[in-house]
């Protein structure tokens, strides 16, 4: 038998999974190139503009309770095959509407689907990969997202809707066509009771050559206590911290402001008066994403969970600063803004390079880690449902705060919670980097077995 596991069926069906997480990219980056079209040929209005950019984090949010069953019920796997479907219908009513009710039911149905990706690809990847490489796969997520952001934005230079949203197709049918072929997570199968069909997903994942008896222990070790209820579980302190560290996370994330940027990247250019095309500055910014989270995935399992996060709250805490900062000078003095018109580019890229370093991956790899099987479909889908409602909270207000309070308030905001999140962090989240998920349960809180 061989002494090393074959990484390339891991990746294999890590990439599968987290194609979701490509097609949630296309469907967050959609909105922004989507606005001119929209106002234009459809004469669409700033406040149904803002709706059908802001209805798709509800239908994220609203899948999480389809998720927090179905994950348990059929697998990780089988609820990811599902999902694809309505994924594709869904484009496809978003490529043939006309009205502003088939564009509000295409972007609730799209953001159904990749809100259920959220938690199901984590979880699929954090129980099939083996702990050294379990980051750098899990943050494959974000870093399909990120493409899937970029892609939309490209396809918006064509100025039109139909070429913006078809090509999009491709990512739920390649999901469907390549998880068609893979095994469930061992982790679910053994939780079944599937001894012999989990030995045979482990041994695809490892290489036919590879000796699994030992990683079967361990997988057994840390299913043994899932015959207790969810209940019980959940009251157990380990369950309880990795919880509240999650949640801790999610809400940092969005309340980070990460959403309102991408969603209205076209108009922050606008207000800021920069000089290149809307496109060509927000293609910049998908572009700088995808780096950063290459970065990141490179990093993840070298370095740690913990000095990435910090890393990355600290970069973002000072660039909302500074465009806070930038925005009041506007506000005083436009001529004086005018000099600098170059400045909110290259912030809001510093900032999603920060935010791609650790706030983005970070929150839903940690969610395959903290969990134990038997609570991780409700309460992934919990954290997951609330981290949307809370997209759909900053989406919804930004554009009214901004004009409210002025840009500079609501950025500065975004930086005391990037400060905060720093001290949350530093304070009470614990390092998973190169730890099983037994070892895991055991750090937060539950008796060795």
């Amino acid at each position: 038998m061989g002494d090393n596991p074959k990484r390339l069926p891991q990746i294999i069906g890590a990439i599968a999974a987290t194609m979701g997480g490509f097609s949630l990219g296309t469907v967050i980056g959609w909105s922004s190139p989507a606005k001119a079209p929209l106002e234009t040929e459809f004469n669409m209005t700033q406040d149904q503009f803002g709706w059908i950019s802001s209805i798709m984090p509800l239908g994220a949010a609203s899948a999480q309770i389809y998720m927090a069953f179905t994950l348990d019920l059929f697998g990780r796997r089988l609820s990811m095959l599902i999902i694809a479907i309505p994924f594709v219908i869904g484009f496809l009513i978003l490529a043939l509407s006309n009205s502003f009710a088939m564009f509000c039911l295409g972007r609730f149905i799209t953001g159904f689907c990749g809100g259920a990706f959220c938690v199901a690809a984590p979880t699929y990847i954090g129980e099939m990969a083996e702990k050294g490489i379990r980051g750098t796969l899990s943050v494959l997520f974000q870093l399909l997202l990120v493409i899937g952001i970029f892609l939309s934005y490209a396809l918006g230079e064509f100025k039109d809707l139909y070429a913006l949203t078809v090509p999009l197709l491709f990512g739920p049918s390649t999901l469907f066509g390549i998880l068609l072929f893979l095994p469930e997570s061992p982790v679910f199968l053994l939780k079944k009771g599937k001894t012999e069909l989990a030995q045979k997903s482990l041994q695809f994942y490892r290489g036919k050559n590879y000796d699994i008896s030992s990683e079967m222990k361990e997988i057994e070790e840390y299913s043994k206590i899932d015959t207790e209820t969810f209940i019980n579980r959940f009251k157990t302190r380990a369950c309880i911290k990795g919880f509240l560290m999650l949640l801790g996370m999610h809400i940092v994330q969005q309340l980070s402001g990460i959403n309102a940027v991408i969603f209205y990247a076209h108009d922050i250019f606008k207000q800021a008066g920069a000089t290149m095309s809307d496109g060509v500055n927000a293609i910049i910014l998908s572009l700088v994403q995808i780096v950063f989270t290459i970065v990141s995935a490179y990093m993840v399992d070298r370095v740690g969970r913990k000095i990435l996060w910090i890393l990355s709250l600290s970069i973002m805490a000072g660039c909302l600063v500074v465009m806070g900062i930038y925005f009041m000078m506007k506000r005083n003095n436009e001529e004086t803004a005018k000099d600098i018109a170059w400045l909110p580019l290259i912030i809001i890229c510093l900032y999603l390079a920060g935010f791609s370093l650790g706030a983005g991956p970070l929150p839903w790899v940690m969610i395959g880690e903290f969990l134990h099987s038997t609570v991780k479909g409700r309460l992934g889908s919990f954290i997951t449902c609330f981290n949307w409602l809370l997209a759909f909270v900053v989406t919804k207000l930004f554009e009214p705060l901004v004009n409210k309070v002025g840009a500079d308030v609501v950025y500065w905001f975004f930086a005391i919670i990037c400060g905060l999140g720093l001290a949350y962090v530093i304070l009470f989240v614990i390092e998973t980097r190169n730890k099983t998920l037994e070892e895991i349960q055991i750090e937060l809180g539950t008796p060795p077995q």
